[in-house]
């Protein structure tokens, strides 16, 4: 792997582990990826997103400002 993948692997690790961290203390965790045709969010962040968030009902991923809009809206209720 390149330094690239290994500072990535080791970011997404520490922000796992942020997220494991909080889950542990009943914080409930949302994410939202925005994701364009020209800036893909690829099976690696995908994955992290979904393992971060409190359950797969808490993780959104938006690939225009119609489907952001709607992840923030169904977040809100």
């Amino acid at each position: 792997p390149s330094s690239h993948e290994d500072g990535r692997d080791s970011i997404d690790a520490l922000a796992l582990a942020s997220c494991t961290n909080a889950k542990a203390k009943n914080v409930t965790i949302y994410t939202v990826g925005f994701s364009t045709t020209g800036d893909k969010i690829d099976d690696k962040g995908l994955s992290l997103l979904s393992k971060c968030a409190t359950s797969p009902d808490h993780a959104f991923v938006a690939n225009d400002a119609t489907a952001l809009i709607s992840a923030f809206d169904k977040i809100a209720k």
